[in-house]
């Protein structure tokens, strides 16, 4: 058996089902980010319209890395709190995102 692998305990299915639980939220504001970002891209991308298709990668990237560094720390505490049952941060978080 690999040590990674944890055991079935009644702790570690709990803490599954909260995660799984958690998923849908994380997807909406993976998602939700994504939009944003392809649209702010968009209408940077019109304004520098006389760059070539190595440049628009180069930008697209960095935006991407630039969300990436704000937002999946956040997602990672979000789980942590969940995993923590810390309630405040659970709540808060929906409303700080502005995310049903």
């Amino acid at each position: 058996m690999h040590s990674s692998v944890k055991p079935i305990t009644a702790t570690n299915i709990r803490l599954n089902h909260k995660l799984v639980c958690v998923q849908p939220w994380e997807s909406q504001v993976l998602s939700y980010i994504e939009e944003s970002r392809q649209r702010e891209l968009g209408k940077a991308l019109k304004m520098m319209n006389k760059l070539d298709e190595r440049q628009r990668k180069v930008v697209s990237d960095l935006t991407s890395n630039i969300m990436n560094q704000m937002f999946l720390p956040l997602i990672k505490n979000f789980r942590q709190a969940v995993e923590n049952d810390d309630i405040d941060l659970i709540e808060a978080a929906p409303k700080l995102l502005k995310i049903k």
